[in-house]
């Protein structure tokens, strides 16, 4: 360990690959991407930070990396747990990667990473890459492990492919692959293809369902969220029992459920729901976010328990959970599983992600048994989004235990957070149990850098160290750069807690109309029992409210020894340029390598001319 002298920075506009900062000592300032095409689309007002701290400093704790192979092909818009695709009972990790061109324009490719991992390791080295080779296809739009369909003692995959044209316009297919698989495949090397029909786009959705019908083999379920079921776009939902081989359609699926009104979607979310009303066989949650065309609804999650047999429409499901509002888009992701709450009944979390009418998002946890009509009025637990048009709550997981104090925890993504960073996107990890409004200030929070997306998807990683822990992966399939999937180790999550608080020197914050800087205080506590190597960020929000934080200068690294608080004096510029009212300081903490961290703010105003 060594000990850093205070250091002031300076940060202007961030939109040169790095950005111009400038500092008393010389010490690596992470670059900052460009961010032209990001800006072009919304456009943000950056302004002058600066920055004083004195401290210690200590490399980053342990994570890693799945990255891609190149910018623009959304990697890690899709993640899962693949199983254990090879026997060796070490858990594997695959990724999708829809707009992948490297056979034709957005063909798309999916990526089987095997355990054990030791570190970052690139798309390039993956252990099986699956590919397309048509046209627009967007295979890895959904990724998924299957489970042992045929009961083989390896895991299978699941690879949907929404737009795939061979059975019509976006019709959409979804392939199996039995493992274990190694090397350069395309969809022609797949045991079973699934098929949809015109517009369907079947493949949206994957999910391996467990034992449906309980006789020993993983069953499947697949997505065709704009197929014409009872009503046109109502949606649709497959379900084949293994073990599953050859060339199959909707007439050979064991199980059809369709949604019933006008748009809804069914199918654009699967999951398998664990075991909720203990009977002994699993059951299924699906998601119908959308509302009739008119508006005039909410969204839906249907559970149904198993086994599941036959033709159904989704009102014959056991149980029916309703949105709180209209537009809410309920049941865009769905996740089970897990016991949140300690019963020893599996329970479900249902993403509203509320991007019509720049609404903030929302995540609903309701706890098995359900039965019958249940409103997210009613649910255990709401976990409210903190910035609008987020997409907070279009992603959602149950990744199992991951603090080990023997409740399931709760996974949800913001993609387009703008919290810190524009498009950055966050994740946001609750430790169960659950009940009552939990505010995200009471998560463990995941912060993407500049267009990063992070929480594009979330998901378990299942245990990956070992250490009886549940692990997390998160993708961040960054648009129009290249996208990564983050791995976190469970016990690394917990002792990095570390809360920041920030309150003004003198009293109220009052900057002229020109321009001037206020000093304020910065407080950092590290509960742990490990020193904690943290970065500190800080940014404005700049009125009105829904325009992003931006972070404009930093990071800095500085280590907090075990137990303690440590306080710091900052100065925080304001320009003349900056707009008149009451605007937001915020100060962001997050680790350099996992970017977990926390958040504070500190209200001020600034005079109008004419004041």
């Amino acid at each position: 360990m060594s000990s850093r002298p205070c250091e002031r920075y300076e940060g202007l506009n961030p939109r040169a690959t790095n950005a111009g900062l400038t500092g008393t000592n010389n010490v690596k300032i992470q670059g900052i991407p460009d961010m032209t095409h990001m800006l072009s689309r919304r456009a943000r007002n950056v302004f002058l930070t600066m920055i004083l701290l004195c401290g210690p400093s200590l490399a980053a704790a342990a994570s890693f990396r799945l990255n891609a192979e190149g910018n623009a092909q959304d990697f890690g818009f899709s993640v899962a747990p693949a199983g254990d695709v090879n026997g060796d009972d070490i858990p594997d990790l695959i990724v999708g990667a829809p707009s992948y061109d490297g056979i034709q324009d957005f063909a798309g490719r999916a990526y089987l990473f095997l355990g054990p991992f030791d570190g970052d390791r690139a798309a390039q080295d993956a252990d099986a890459v699956i590919s397309a080779v048509n046209f627009g296809d967007n295979l890895g739009f959904s990724v998924a492990s299957a489970g042992d369909t045929n009961g083989d003692g390896f895991d299978d995959l699941l690879v949907g492919a929404r737009s795939n044209d061979a059975q019509g316009i976006q019709a959409g297919q979804a392939y199996l692959f039995r493992g274990p698989i190694h090397g350069e495949l395309q969809v022609s090397d797949a045991t079973a293809v699934i098929s949809g029909e015109e517009f369907d786009e079947l493949g949206r959705t994957v999910a391996g369902v467990g034992d449906l019908n309980h006789d020993g083999f993983a069953d499947i379920a697949v997505g065709a969220p704009l197929a014409n079921g009872i009503a046109v776009s109502s949606g649709r939902v497959l379900v084949y029992y293994g073990p599953v081989s050859g060339p199959l359609t909707v007439a050979d699926a064991d199980a059809v459920i369709d949604g019933v009104t006008f748009n809804e979607m069914l199918g654009t979310s699967i999951a398998a729901a664990g075991d909720m009303n203990d009977d002994g066989t699993d059951d299924l949650v699906i998601g119908g976010p959308r509302p009739n065309l008119n508006g005039s609804g909410t969204g839906h999650a249907y559970v149904f328990y198993g086994p599941a047999t036959g033709h159904h429409s989704a009102t014959e499901a056991d149980a029916i959970l309703e949105g709180e509002a209209l537009n809410d888009e309920f049941g865009m992701s769905v996740a089970g599983g897990h016991d949140v709450n300690g019963d020893g009944l599996d329970d479900l979390v249902i993403g509203a992600s509320q991007f019509t009418g720049g609404r903030s998002g929302k995540a609903y946890v309701f706890n098995g048994p359900l039965q019958g009509f249940v409103s997210a009025t009613n649910a255990a637990a709401v976990l409210p989004g903190e910035s609008r048009e987020s997409m907070f709550g279009s992603s959602v997981a149950m990744p199992g235990d991951v603090d080990g104090d023997g409740f399931a925890d709760v996974l949800v993504g913001a993609q387009f957070d703008d919290s810190l960073a524009i498009h950055g996107g966050r994740g946001f990890l609750y430790f169960g149990p659950l009940a009552g409004t939990v505010e995200a200030s009471q998560a463990i929070v995941l912060t993407g850098s500049f267009g990063n997306f992070v929480g594009a998807s979330v998901a378990p990683a299942g245990d990956l160290d070992g250490d009886d822990r549940a692990d997390l992966l998160v993708g961040a399939s960054g648009f129009e750069d290249a996208g990564f999937a983050q791995v976190l180790h469970g016990a690394d999550l917990v002792p990095q807690r570390i809360r920041v608080a920030v309150a003004p020197i003198g009293g109220p914050v009052q900057i002229p109309a020109g321009g001037g800087s206020f000093d304020f205080r910065v407080s950092l506590r590290n509960p742990s029992a490990q020193p904690q190597t943290i970065e500190l960020w800080t940014g404005l929000v700049v009125p009105p409210a829904r325009t992003p934080r931006t972070p404009v200068a930093g990071p800095v690294e500085i280590t907090l020894p075990p137990g303690a608080t440590v306080q710091r004096v900052l100065t925080q510029a304001v320009l003349g340029t900056f707009p008149a009212g009451t605007s937001t300081l915020v100060a962001n903490i997050r680790r350099p390598v996992d970017t977990v961290g926390d958040l504070a703010t500190l209200r001020f105003t600034k005079a109008r001319a004419s004041d």
